[in-house]
């Protein structure tokens, strides 16, 4: 908190002897300019950088009056910061310790040009020390009530991490067993080297997980969310934050799992206004949770909901993205397994880095085509969320997709595979896979190679053989008269410069 003191001049009165009102606006205006400067972003400094702020509201309440020659002290705070509008309070007390007005003012941020500026963004410097000194007035704004639906590895490394970043975590599950243990001996079986702090808390509570929670994470397999959304709709609040982890798409369905979750929420019809993101990328838990570095990506069709996500997330280890392409996103994370599979599978058959970095490549050529055809946003396949997520999932041993491809390959059976290593999310997509690509006509011969495998229509070396021995085609996608005109074209360039 910043003081200003103010000594009232006689012209600031009015025929009664005591200030006029209009002047404590004044003393706001004067206070919060040498607060700012205080804070080393003098008025002149901010519109050198191109940042205007005018007022949107002010907002005042007199508590006593003032007169000629007294001094008053005015007190100055961060009020309330979201990134786009600033709220700075004041209180004014004169020297006997009379409280005499209590009021805020509220700016938002312009460029010259009369646009709205993302201080977080665009002016990093400025942004950190407003939110300092809001949390410096109000420590608890920084501290986010975040209840996890599923106690998985994922789950759990998150529930950590979360946790280290200041925020209130509650996880559920619906197994007493797997909470009972998780309670008392505060690690995970399958996270070696993880503790799991003691003021995380654990239930099986429905209710104690879902309310009053300023973000909810469902951190389910992918099966399970619509069956986890529906026990968990009466208990959720309409506008809640939701953000999904799980990867998958919905068979017959074919939504995605935000889009699940809203469907399975909006039965009701008093859940028209929960806000979903979807927070996907290369990020093995059991990395995370020894606090190795990663990146992942919070997308959201609201910029500002994905950046609170990112807000929430984001430390020295967690490095967190936004993305608007809510599908891509999520698309990307369910096709990703299954072009996974493809690799353990080349890798159990014996073959080496050649053949895995062919179905690497061709593996998201073939979910951008399809993405594409779906509407999705084509910069989201390169990103962390496509071909970042792809390489680790298809080389990590870490990978259940990757480990389930090996034993597939060294002629495990399918089924067997998936008992022996746990959850597939890459043969839980298959079904749906195969029905986009019918849907939308679009050519996924690894993807289409992988279901033949595990419904045991072929074996893997089949497989591998089918794949290699394909139609001759063209890596670039254009008409053959185009590429043919652009071979012609280079060769007469370049034996013009041989000349």
């Amino acid at each position: 908190m910043q003081t200003l003191t103010h000594r009232v001049q006689y012209y600031e009165t009015d025929r009664m002897g005591v200030t006029h009102h209009s002047n404590y606006i004044r003393f706001m205006e004067e206070a919060r300019v040498a607060y700012l400067e205080q804070l080393g972003f003098p008025y002149a400094e901010l519109e050198r950088r191109g940042v205007i702020s005018p007022v949107t509201a002010v907002n005042c309440k007199y508590l006593a009056t003032t007169t000629f020659d007294d001094r008053i002290t005015v007190d100055v705070r961060v009020e309330a910061f979201n990134g786009v509008v600033l709220t700075i309070g004041y209180d004014m007390t004169k020297q006997d310790g009379t409280r005499v007005f209590t009021g805020t003012s509220e700016h938002c941020f312009l460029n010259p040009e009369g646009h709205f500026i993302r201080l977080r963004r665009d002016q990093r410097e400025f942004y950190e020390m407003l939110m300092r000194e809001l949390n410096v007035h109000h420590p608890m704004n920084n501290q986010t009530t975040i209840g996890i639906l599923g106690s998985g590895t994922w789950g759990i490394a998150l529930a950590r991490l979360l946790h280290r970043n200041g925020h209130d975590v509650t996880v559920w599950s619906k197994f007493p067993k797997e909470i009972e243990n998780l309670s008392a001996t505060r690690t995970h079986p399958a996270l070696p080297g993880l503790v799991i702090p003691e003021t995380v808390h654990f239930t099986c509570d429905l209710q104690t997980v879902a309310s009053g929670k300023d973000i909810l994470l469902f951190a389910v397999p992918s099966i399970a969310i619509r069956q986890t959304a529906e026990s968990a709709r009466p208990f959720i609040p309409d506008g809640q934050i939701i953000v999904d982890v799980a990867k998958g798409i919905e068979p017959d369905t074919l939504m995605t799992m935000t889009e699940v979750i809203r469907d399975e929420l909006s039965k009701d019809g008093q859940h028209d206004h929960v806000k979903l993101v979807a927070l996907s990328g290369p990020t093995h838990a059991e990395e995370v949770a020894l606090d190795m570095p990663t990146s992942i990506v919070s997308a959201c069709t609201d910029m500002q909901v994905a950046e609170t996500v990112q807000d929430v997330f984001m430390n020295t280890c967690m490095r967190t993205y936004t993305n608007t392409d809510v599908l891509g996103v999520e698309l990307c994370g369910a096709m990703k397994n299954i072009e996974a599979l493809a690799v353990g599978i080349s890798s159990g058959l014996g073959n080496g880095d050649n053949a895995r970095a062919a179905l690497i490549t061709r593996g998201i050529a073939e979910i951008s085509r399809l993405g594409l055809k779906m509407g999705c946003a084509e910069y989201t396949f390169g990103g962390l969320a496509g071909i970042g997520d792809l390489i680790v999932t298809a080389t990590s041993m870490h990978s259940r997709n990757n480990r389930c491809g090996i034993l597939i390959g060294q002629g495990v059976p399918p089924q067997e595979a998936v008992r022996q290593v746990g959850t597939v999310e890459g043969i839980n997509a298959l079904p749906a896979a195969m029905q986009l690509m019918e849907r939308y006509q679009v050519e996924m011969p690894i993807a289409k190679a992988v279901n033949a495998v595990v419904k045991g229509e072929i074996s893997a070396k089949d497989m591998a053989l089918a794949l290699m021995t394909r139609d001759k085609t063209s890596e670039v996608r254009q008409s053959e008269l185009a590429v043919r005109f652009e071979s012609a074209l280079m060769r007469h360039i370049s034996g013009g410069i041989m000349r």
